[in-house]
């Protein structure tokens, strides 16, 4: 299994932008509330990364916005296969630790 990009982002600009707006600015004057927002409101469709993998012999591909765990399930069951995962190797976007500490 390949993620090619940060975990969680897009949900943590979704909870951003139903705080309190004096957080939300705070958050976006910092840095890390503009990227999480980024991520909900405009995310991006990682085709070269997904043509490089293809490339390289990727069989199935997925996009994880309904979360990792749900959308791993779909790609097992139809699949045919299962996972293991190391929740020390997932990539959790690092804005969201300053989001949990807000």
């Amino acid at each position: 299994m390949v993620v090619t990009g940060w975990l969680g982002g897009a949900a943590g600009g979704l909870a951003l932008s139903r705080a309190d707006p004096h957080v939300v600015a705070q958050a976006v004057g910092s840095g890390w509330g503009h990227e999480l927002l980024g991520a909900h409101f405009r995310p991006a469709a990682r085709v070269g990364e997904g043509q490089a993998l293809a490339g390289g012999g990727a069989t199935a591909m997925i996009d994880v916005s309904d979360g990792l765990t749900l959308d791993l399930w779909r790609l097992c069951r139809e699949s045919g296969v299962g996972a293991a995962v190391r929740l020390a190797d997932v990539p959790v976007h690092p804005a969201l630790f300053e989001l949990a500490g807000v």
